[in-house]
């Protein structure tokens, strides 16, 4: 399935979202956050990939959602941005 690993492993994300073996995407975003990516969830979904960035500061929040909404579904809780593909 599709996890941080997983996307890793297969040379899909840049060292810079990925971080290293031991952090797996833990504080290599912009803002010292996370980034995950997993499928929405096993079930229904499991085909939508869900990405998620902490610690996203309340500016940035929108600036993302504009750039991203025209391909992804794209929600903001607090200092939390979901980008849903698929």
């Amino acid at each position: 399935g599709v996890s941080m690993d997983n996307l890793e492993t297969n040379g899909l994300l840049t060292k810079g979202i990925a971080g290293s073996e031991d952090t797996k995407g833990t504080g290599t975003n912009p803002w010292a956050g996370d980034y995950t990516a997993a499928p929405k969830d096993a079930d229904a979904n499991k085909h939508i990939l869900s990405t998620t960035v902490t610690n996203v500061p309340t500016s940035a929040g929108p600036q993302l959602k504009r750039k991203l909404d025209a391909v992804a579904t794209v929600s903001i809780t607090a200092k939390v941005v979901t980008v849903e593909f698929g």
